[in-house]
């Protein structure tokens, strides 16, 4: 929507309801006394199963900033 003035009108609203579902892994491992490797997994599903009338998303549209898959690893090695 546009004011009179031409000016952009943003309403933010609800979009409706998702159902979301997911699995988190870590694992942490000690490789030699001084080196510790770790590693992690994140899967997540998410859906949208009602939206409200005039949002701007569908029934097939993803919840966004929320991705299916996540992964990270790091190492830590003690010098002393």
């Amino acid at each position: 929507a546009v004011s009179s003035g031409g000016t952009p009108i943003v309403v933010t609203g609800n979009a409706g309801e998702a159902d979301l579902s997911g699995l988190e892994v870590e694992i942490t491992a000690a490789a030699t006394a001084k080196l510790l490797l770790s590693a992690s997994l994140g899967l997540l599903h998410n859906e949208y199963v009602r939206v409200e009338q005039g949002a701007a998303v569908s029934l097939a549209s993803k919840l966004p900033v929320s991705p299916s898959r996540t992964f990270s690893a790091s190492a830590q090695y003690t010098f002393a």
